[in-house]
Order: structure tokens, then C-alpha cells, then sequence
């Protein structure tokens, strides 16, 4: 991490206006690390820029009064005990050369200046305050803030979400400063909340809180900006994004690209909160309010949602309909779920249902379960006993459809039903069967939910458990296969197997067979040249 990595500018004093700006156009600035460049024609205007802007190379002619550019250099040394300074012009006076030692200058190029000189000297001037810095953190915090100062500036951004930094933007500041983090008390920033739609599943396919990392990785890489990227940091089982004002351009489109990305490497479905324009102080009660309106948004539809002030619901109690009872008494789980899902539905968007009534309406499921549990005298404690069932139980409060899924896998177990679906080896069989017998059709996941009667992430982590291989991949491994036979035993054109195996888009069909096989539909056929007929399953 440079000192100046976030403020890698110029300024440019000297009252001859035609070298300024030959220095301005013919020096490779980015070459030399500088990101913008200031000029100054006068003591004045040098000063005003300096209070203004943050400077890391100050570049000073001697063409002006000496004793008075001097004077400002002394001014300017005492603020600013790291600013590099190169002066420009010949010294021959003993007490001016006596004076820049004493002001730390040993930096000084003879007019015209040569580009090239200019361009080391700038860049053996960062370097030199890299390692000063390097130096001033291993005096300041030892060994151990060089190996972990990411870790410790992500714990203090954390404590700040979680309103554990009292005092107010000072103190705040200075705590920030205290362990280096780029905190500016009079800059705005905004705050992203990003929670995983399908947390339970990444939760079993990853482990505890690992997919919040890589997801904490992809919005780091996402939203990287000039260098550097926002803050991106892991609270729990959720990650936050904080981008200063800098950064305030095209939040929503780097969010769906960020979910884009989560789902295509990881798997991940995400849903983004997004704050208003908050100060440092703000940011306990801001995290706070976007966690409560993300645990409130159980319909979870949109990717990207800007949080405002929240409309609280009313008292109104949430009753459950007593046919619930003789549907599951009836053994009729699938309407019941079909019925508790429509129920949860239209309380959301009537406004009614947040968290906490959320979580009063499982309570109300159970109560309704051990009531047809005890009349069956089955003992209420089998729910718990039961891991697939106690696991859904706990990720039932972020979804309707897991709550779904949890009532589904209840009443099937009340009913007596778990044991009479398939079994997993029977459900692949029974889903490989039907992909391929329909290859020459597009194949969805609403199709295979329907002739297995099951709940399509259920069916899907099925497949994957038992055949190591996702249900998409064996679809298109399937297409592949039949577009290779078709390839090696008729004389069809590539674009006609292309629509025979499903694939009306060409260009998407040459990258899945060159993709599978490492070659084209066509080198493929001009390669293997004679036709065969080989067994296809």
C-alpha cells in the first residue's frame, strides 16, 4: 500500500508559463505515477491549490523571487513534512543551497529540464516515500501490521457498521487514522447490503460463511475504481460494500453485474440493499436499518433495491386458516404448501408480513404440526430429531420458499410420505430418462419439477449429490454427445444438428461443442471424416 496511492498528483510553480506547459505536454506523467497534474504561475495560486487539493510532488521553478519562494517552501515544508519537492533552476548561492538542505530538498534539475531526469527524479521520490511509510507502520505497529493491516482495517470497518466506535465524525476520524483506514469525516458515502438468496444451499456447498468471502472477493474486484477498490468487508453471514463519493456512478449496474458474476462462478444468488448518501456517523444506524428492511423483504424479487424510509406495518395478527389442519390430516401436502405459499403472497405485498411476524407464523405452522402429530401420537420432538427437517427449520425465516420447503418436508414427514418418494438413485434415473428422450427439445427446470413432483433446488441438489454433476451440465454433456453422433453417422449440415439437438442460437452451439470437445462442429467432421455408427446413451 503506497502513501500516496489515493492522491498521486502534481503541481507544477514557475512563473516561465512556456516551460510549465512544455513540462505539462512532453513528460510521461503516468509513466512517473502521477495521476493529474496542477500548475501555478504565482506564490498565491501555489498555496490556494496546496490547501485545496492533496499533492504528492511539488515541482518548484527558482525563476521567481528565491528569498520569497523559499520563504513559502519553509511554510510549506513545516505542514507538510512529506511532500516531495523538486526545485528547478541553478543554484549558486551558498545560503540558498544551505536552505534547501535544511528544508530537506535534495532534489534539483538545471534548466531546460530534461524530461527523462524529471521522470526518475518523481518516480525515486515516491519510492522513497514508500519506504518511509513502510518504516513509519513498522515503528507504529510492528511486524504484524505489515502482514495483517487488510485484516485490522476490515475489523475497524466492521466495528463502524456495527456502531461499536463511539464518539462522533472527529473521534471517528481519528480512530480510522489509527489504523490507516481511508476515512474522510466530511465525505459522503453510501452503504450496500448483499445477502445470499439461497443461503442454505451455498451454506451446504460451501461451509460456514465461505461463500460470503468469495462474495466479498468478486464486489472488491467488481467495483475496483483508479487503482483501488471500495471497502468490502464480511459481518456474519452478510457482506457490505462502502463506496465513498468518487464512487457514486452506476451502483446498480455494478450490482447486477456483481450478481451476475456471484451466480455464474459461484453458484450464489444475491440480492443488494442500497443507503442513501450517509455520513461516517451514520453508519450503525444505517447497516441496521438495511439488515431489518433485507430480513423484512421475504418476497425477495428485485436484485436491487434502494432502501427508504421504511413503512412500518400495522398490528394487524396473522390467523391461519383452520382448513390447513384437514388438508394435512388428508395427507394433501402439495395443496397445502400450494395454499401456505399464496397465504404468505398477498400478506407481503399487502404490507402486513415482516420478520417478526414471519417468524410468529412459523411458530403458528408448528403449533398446527404437533396438533396432527399428537393425533397420530407421534411425539412432537421427532421434527427436531429429524437433521434435514431441523436444518430447514432454520433457513425457513429468509424465503418463502424455504419457509415452503420446510412446511413441504413437514407434512410429508407428519404424513407419512418421505419414505414413499424416490429414493435418489430412482430420481436420477427418472430425471436422466426424460433429458434423453427430449434432447431434440430445450429442457427446464419447471419441466423435471413437474414429472418428479419436487421442489426444484431439492431435485437439483439430489442430482448433484448423487451424479457429482450439476443437472444444466448433464442436459448440455447429453446435447453434446447426440451432436457428436450426429456429426460422425448423417451428412446434416452444422446448423441443422444445431436445431436438432435443441440450439436455434448457431453461435451458442459452436461454443458449447468447441467448449466440450476443444474443436469445432466443423474441424470435428473434416476430421473424422468417415462415418460411423457408434451406440449412443
Amino acid at each position: 500500500m503506497r502513501l500516496f496511492e489515493e492522491q498521486m498528483n502534481a503541481l507544477i510553480l514557475d512563473e516561465d508559463t512556456a516551460e510549465v506547459r512544455r513540462l505539462v505536454k512532453k513528460t510521461d506523467w503516468e509513466k512517473s505515477g502521477i495521476i493529474r497534474t496542477f500548475t501555478a504561475y504565482s506564490i498565491e495560486k501555489a498555496e490556494e491549490v496546496l490547501k485545496t487539493e492533496e499533492i504528492a510532488v511539488f515541482i518548484c521553478g527558482l525563476t521567481l523571487n528565491k528569498k520569497e519562494t523559499l520563504t513559502m517552501l519553509s511554510r510549506i515544508r513545516e505542514k507538510m513534512p512529506y511532500l516531495g519537492i523538486i526545485v528547478l533552476g541553478t543554484i549558486t548561492e551558498p545560503d540558498v543551497f544551505r536552505s534547501m538542505l535544511k528544508l530537506r530538498i535534495s532534489d534539483c534539475l538545471e534548466k531546460p529540464v530534461n524530461d527523462k531526469e524529471l521522470e526518475q527524479d518523481i518516480k525515486r521520490m515516491i519510492d522513497r516515500a514508500d519506504l518511509r511509510q513502510k518504516d513509519e507502520e513498522e515503528r507504529r505497529y510492528g511486524k504484524y501490521w505489515k502482514k495483517n493491516y487488510i485484516l485490522i482495517q476490515e475489523v475497524f470497518w466492521k466495528n463502524l457498521c456495527l456502531g461499536r466506535i463511539p464518539g462522533g465524525p472527529e473521534e471517528i476520524e481519528a480512530a480510522a487514522a489509527h489504523v490507516n483506514a481511508p476515512l474522510d469525516k466530511d465525505r459522503r458515502y453510501r452503504m450496500i447490503l448483499i445477502t445470499l438468496k439461497n443461503e442454505g444451499e451455498m451454506e451446504q456447498a460451501w461451509g460456514d460463511n465461505l461463500c460470503q468471502v468469495a462474495v466479498q472477493n468478486l464486489a472488491r474486484a467488481i467495483s475496483k475504481k483508479s487503482g483501488r477498490s471500495s471497502k468490502a468487508i464480511v459481518i456474519y453471514t452478510r457482506v457490505v460494500l462502502i463506496a465513498d463519493e468518487d464512487e457514486f456512478e452506476m451502483e446498480e449496474e455494478k450490482c447486477m453485474k456483481l450478481a451476475q458474476a456471484c451466480e455464474k462462478e459461484l453458484g450464489a444468488k444475491i440480492l443488494c440493499y442500497l443507503s442513501d448518501d450517509i455520513f461516517c456517523e451514520e453508519f450503525g444506524n444505517t447497516y441496521s436499518r438495511l439488515l431489518e428492511y433485507s430480513k423484512d423483504d421475504i418476497l425477495q424479487q428485485k436484485v436491487v433495491t434502494w432502501v427508504k424510509e421504511k413503512k412500518e406495518p400495522g398490528n394487524e395478527k396473522i390467523i391461519i386458516p383452520e382448513q390447513w389442519g384437514d388438508l394435512l390430516y388428508s395427507r394433501q401436502v402439495e395443496q397445502l404448501v400450494t395454499q401456505v405459499r399464496f397465504f404468505l403472497v398477498a400478506l407481503t405485498k399487502s404490507g402486513v408480513l415482516n420478520e417478526k411476524k414471519f417468524r410468529i407464523f412459523q411458530q403458528d405452522m408448528l403449533q398446527l404440526f404437533f396438533t396432527q402429530m399428537e393425533k397420530k401420537e407421534m411425539r412432537a420432538h421427532e421434527l427436531y430429531d429429524n437433521p434435514e427437517i431441523y436444518r430447514l427449520y432454520k433457513l425457513a425465516i429468509y424465503s418463502i420458499d424455504s419457509m415452503c420447503i420446510w412446511v413441504e418436508k413437514c407434512g410429508m414427514y407428519i404424513t407419512g410420505q418421505m419414505g414413499e418418494g424416490p429414493s435418489g438413485q430412482k430420481l436420477v434415473g427418472q430425471i436422466k430418462d426424460y433429458i434423453r428422450g427430449n434432447l431434440r427439445n430445450e429442457i427446464t427446470m419447471e419441466e423435471l419439477s413437474q414429472i418428479t413432483h419436487l421442489n426444484p433446488d431439492y431435485m437439483t441438489r439430489v442430482f448433484k449429490r448423487e451424479t457429482g454433476i450439476s443437472i444444466k451440465k448433464y442436459v448440455i454433456k447429453k446435447k453434446m454427445e447426440l451432436a457428436k453422433q450426429l456429426l460422425q453417422t448423417t451428412e446434416a449440415s452444422v446448423s441443422e444438428i444445431a436445431l436438432e439437438v435443441g440450439y436455434d442460437n448457431f453461435s451458442y452451439f459452436i461454443k458449447l461443442f468447441q467448449k466440450h470437445y476443444g474443436i469445432t462442429p466443423k474441424r470435428f467432421r473434416k476430421k473424422n471424416g468417415k462415418v460411423e455408427n457408434l451406440p449412443f446413451s
